[in-house]
């Protein structure tokens, strides 16, 4: 049979959105996220440093004063440390383990929302194996369909977000320490006993809102963007490249949430970091919002180098260093 117009375009949707994964045996299910976990542990291990120091810029600490320098159309601008001077920064201070403080709950982060992501996938797909044979028999590129498929994206996503939650907050506040150069947070378990006796179980959940809005949002706006690609657009080598760029146009714009939920994952925690001078007190999560977009502060540790200095809750700190060195 001769494939139609139509029949091209389910192909190529399927090349991007695969019909619903066949359904993980019990026996294959812990070998699989054994592996994962492993896996896991090494990548959080080696990239550990640039994900510590990213969060660092987050909280909006810069223990390195700017320098003067000029932007590409020669135009003079003070330029923070790139992420790599940061590390080097955080190895001088505190010596090479230093530089893997948060790592064991850095690591329960994700092998906790690996496990609790591929667990709810596999049991939906059980529970919905008679209406996934029922999409089967429908247009595999219908809208409907892929709103279902969306829609289950974002709730296996949702769900794999606050089982992994408090393990991210442990993570946030064992990095955050590096500021006041504190001990509260040491361990998994240590971590746990201290957010449930200094903020109760809710203390567990520092953070989350913002954090939920914005990884769901990403997962829809990115699949929801790809379908569209795919459905008008016939070039194959645009439909290959199409999701990486899409994935990257989406997470640039749902970043700033990332920068809130850890902020507010150590905001009035009892540390250092997260109290005045280095970081203001707010209420909620949507007054830190307003406030670090007042100051241009919503995309600090986005980027690995040619940070640009913006004024904002550091300048207050980088200019009592600056006058004591005058001084």
């Amino acid at each position: 049979m001769a494939h139609t117009g139509e029949g091209d375009t389910r192909v190529s949707w399927s090349s991007v959105y695969s019909r619903q994964p066949q359904l993980i045996s019990k026996q294959s299910f812990i070998p699989r996220q054994c592996q994962k976990a492993v896996s896991s542990a090494v990548c959080c291990t080696v990239m550990h440093p640039f994900t510590y120091c990213k969060t660092l810029v987050q909280f909006g600490h810069e223990p390195m004063e700017p320098k003067l320098s000029k932007n590409w159309l020669g135009t003079p601008v003070l330029m923070l440390p790139s992420i790599f001077q940061y590390i080097r920064h955080v190895k001088r201070r505190e010596g090479f383990t230093g530089c893997y403080r948060g790592l064991s709950g850095n690591i329960a982060t994700h092998v906790v929302r690996n496990f609790t992501y591929d667990y709810v996938e596999r049991w939906m797909n059980t529970v919905d194996e008679e209406s996934s044979r029922q999409d089967d028999e429908e247009s595999d590129g219908s809208q409907k369909v892929v709103a279902k498929r969306i829609l289950k994206q974002v709730c296996v996503h949702g769900v794999s977000i606050v089982v992994s939650q408090p393990f991210h907050v442990i993570t946030c506040r064992m990095m955050v320490q590096f500021i006041g150069q504190e001990t509260k947070y040491n361990g998994i378990f240590g971590s746990i006993r201290e957010i449930y006796h200094s903020d109760g179980i809710l203390g567990f959940f520092a953070g989350i809102v913002p954090k939920l809005i914005g990884d769901i949002t990403l997962v829809a706006l990115t699949q929801y963007t790809n379908y569209w690609i795919n459905r008008l657009v016939s070039d194959p080598n645009v439909r290959t490249i199409a999701p990486y760029i899409t994935s990257m146009v989406c997470s640039s714009v749902m970043y700033p949430f990332t920068i809130v939920s850890n902020c507010m994952a150590v905001n009035d925690c009892g540390l250092v970091g997260g109290v005045p001078p280095h970081m203001p007190l707010y209420a909620d999560w949507t007054q830190c919002y307003s406030h670090l977009r007042s100051i241009g502060q919503l995309n600090r540790g986005g980027s690995l180098g040619g940070r640009y200095y913006v004024s904002g809750p550091t300048a207050i700190i980088l200019a009592s260093s600056l006058r004591k060195r005058v001084g």
